[in-house]
C-alpha cells in the first residue's frame, strides 16, 4: 500500500460531484484504493454541503 492522492466522484440528486486531491491509500499491486478516515469524513462534509446549496 501507498499513500497518494485521488479523485471521489459520487451521483447525487443534483447530478456528479468530483472531488480531487484526497488522501488514500493505494495497492502498488491492483490499484484499488481505500480513502483514509479523514478523507472519508472531509468526503462525507463536502457532498453534504454540495447537496443543502441546491
Amino acid at each position: 500500500m501507498e499513500r497518494s492522492k485521488t479523485k471521489f466522484i459520487t451521483e447525487s440528486e443534483q447530478g456528479l460531484i468530483a472531488i480531487e486531491n484526497v488522501d488514500a491509500d493505494i495497492c502498488t499491486i491492483c490499484g484499488m484504493e481505500y480513502l483514509t478516515a479523514e478523507s472519508d469524513e472531509y468526503i462525507e462534509k463536502t457532498v453534504e454541503e454540495i447537496s443543502e446549496k441546491k
